[in-house]
């Protein structure tokens, strides 16, 4: 198909063929347009839409400098390429500074989000690969450059151990925050065990339940237990009486109230156990055993590189530093552990099916359960209290004695049919 000199229209023809038809339409008389365009007019048209040449017939492209653009060469993979190129775009740094700034260490210029993103796009050995023809500029056709990525790949070619010296680099910046992290942790699932095992009137507390439900499991397989499975405390504080106008658990508060009123504060004495809700021991343990690989990683990195003074006056004191803190946070990991295998026999578990996190969350949930009753307890007592001193002081007002007067508290100790309460 013969190609015209200037940009055309892409429109659609129609009516082609069918002569009668053209000249029955509104088109009948277009065979003459033609003469309407001088040829000024066609050499002046043919001027201002003229087709650029093709590449190789026409000048080069220019930049805006006037120099002439060359074919950019990707040599890896379009993803890589990809995204290579948009996590240097957001650090705007050019590659030599990148470069210079990995081998001093150079946490004023590179932080930790930077560090962590050139980690993320540090080559692997396919990358290296792909470009190791275009190293010193070989492989390269006339007008060929290298792109961004290409050429960020090579200059970490020309960085010894590239990828660990970022990793032990991130490693030193992040440590302090990750053992303490760390130790925290182990601490606070201590603290949870350490309280529920120590606490007195978390034990006078299960004995109140225990007699509760030992009342209610007469003529059942479940009578006369000496003890139950503390995750069936659930069950106790959503049991509703009868009426179904209170729980079984509001029975409990007030038999407490009259018996042995400091018994409330047994989840005082397990505060300890709730920040311990969200510690999962067994990936605390995986991060300690993860920092100390990487601390570990640190030390070959300063035995490798034993020759360069950065590298040496960097991760050196940071290794000595940090080995004794791994070690510090490995004791407190056992310490841990045995504390934590101590609770299945103090509160009679299965150590085989024993569960940390079901019985702390259960403790948890009922002192939460408990203390949100308490309180309501306390509210209905005192709303009754001030009807109370309503009513009698109506009736000074009125000469009389008052018609409801409040019962007498009873008091500390004394006794009630425990089967008329529920």
């Amino acid at each position: 198909m013969q190609e015209g000199k200037t940009k055309g229209i892409h429109w659609q023809k129609v009516g082609e063929g069918d002569s009668v038809a053209i000249q029955t339409s509104i088109w009948g008389n277009s065979t003459e347009g033609t003469s309407l365009i001088s040829q000024d007019d066609q050499k002046l048209l043919e001027e201002i839409f003229a087709k650029k040449a093709k590449k190789e017939e026409k000048e080069k492209e220019k930049d805006k400098d006037g120099k002439e653009k060359a074919a950019v060469l990707q040599a890896l993979d379009p993803g890589r390429e990809k995204n290579i190129g948009i996590v240097l775009q957001f650090m705007r740094l050019p590659l030599e500074t990148i470069k210079t700034c990995v081998m001093n260490m150079d946490s004023m210029t590179l932080q930790e989000d930077t560090i962590s993103g050139l980690l993320t796009i540090a080559p692997t050995p396919e990358d290296t690969k792909a470009v190791a023809p275009f190293v010193n500029g070989g492989g390269l056709q006339p007008g060929q450059v290298l792109s961004i990525p290409v050429k960020f790949v090579i200059m970490t070619m020309q960085v010894s151990r590239f990828s660990q010296r970022l990793s032990c680099w991130l490693t030193a910046i992040r440590f302090g925050n990750e053992i303490v992290d760390i130790e925290t942790k182990f601490k606070k699932v201590i603290n949870a065990a350490e309280a529920a095992m120590r606490s007195r009137l978390l034990a006078v507390m299960l004995q109140y339940v225990l007699g509760v439900g030992n009342v209610l499991n007469q003529g059942t397989n479940n009578r006369d237990a000496r003890a139950f499975k503390i995750s069936d405390l659930t069950k106790f504080c959503s049991l509703r009486t009868t009426d179904n106008k209170r729980t079984l658990l509001s029975v409990l508060v007030e038999l407490v109230n009259e018996r042995n009123p400091e018994g409330h504060k047994f989840s005082t004495e397990l505060e300890s156990i709730h920040p311990a809700l969200q510690v999962d021991v067994q990936q605390v343990q995986t991060e300690l055993r993860d920092l100390r690989s990487k601390v570990q990683a640190c030390a070959g990195l300063t035995t490798s590189l034993s020759t360069e003074q950065v590298v040496q006056q960097k991760l050196g004191p940071f290794v000595a530093d940090a080995v004794p803190k791994i070690e510090q946070a490995e004791k407190l990991q056992v310490q841990c552990v045995d504390t934590m295998n101590r609770l299945a026999p103090w509160f009679l578990e299965d150590p085989k099916k024993f569960s940390f996190l079901e019985l702390i969350k259960s403790l948890s949930c009922f002192c939460r359960e408990y203390d949100a009753e308490l309180q309501q307890h306390i509210e209905r007592q005192k709303r009754r209290e001030r009807l109370a001193a309503k009513e009698q002081k109506d009736g000074k007002d009125k000469g009389q004695p008052s018609e409801k007067t409040p019962p007498p508290p009873p008091a500390a100790g004394g006794r009630r049919d425990m089967m008329q309460m529920l």
